[in-house]
């Protein structure tokens, strides 16, 4: 009697190849990856991140992110001004292990400069005009009136007050 025993192998789910991120000057950063596995054998990724400060706007609750499991990239908002954020990506297989890969980036966005088109934005410049001439106005009728308004002399003026 002759069984055939079948061999089942355990293969651990790998973490992800080349984690990195690329960061873009308006706040957010390109997270990509090799993957490690076959797309038929990943159920999906699961991006973390958050700061380990929580200083200049930096953003210390984790975040989450479900990605597809066909996809090598994802984009993240990183807010505040220089933080440091752990990037975290979980990769699950579809029995549902994980395997963890993880990088740190040093996020440092530079104070917003104005910009010569938004200033250049209807609203931007109609106010301060608006605001100009309203001004001017004012100043022209102040003008106008007290060189051509009547003044009371005292004397008028006290006999004004008898009256009252």
């Amino acid at each position: 009697m002759c069984m055939d025993r079948a061999v089942f192998s355990v293969v651990i789910p790998e973490p992800v190849l080349n984690l990195s991120v690329v960061l873009r000057p308006n706040g957010t950063g390109v997270v990509s990856w090799i993957p490690s596995a076959e797309q038929e054998n990943i159920l999906f990724y699961q991006i973390i991140y958050y700061a380990l400060q929580h200083e200049n706007g930096c953003q210390t609750r984790h975040e989450a992110l479900n990605v597809k499991a066909a996809s090598t990239s994802v984009t993240v908002d990183f807010a505040g001004q220089r933080c440091e954020y752990v990037v975290r990506l979980v990769n699950y297989d579809l029995i549902g292990r994980d395997a963890v890969a993880e990088i740190r980036v040093l996020v440092e966005h530079e104070a917003p400069t104005p910009r010569l088109d938004v200033m250049l934005q209807s609203e931007a410049v109609i106010i301060p005009i608006a605001l100009v001439l309203f001004f001017c106005l004012c100043m022209t009728i102040r003008c106008f009136c007290n060189r051509n308004c009547p003044s009371i002399d005292p004397e008028k003026q006290e006999k004004l007050h008898s009256f009252v």
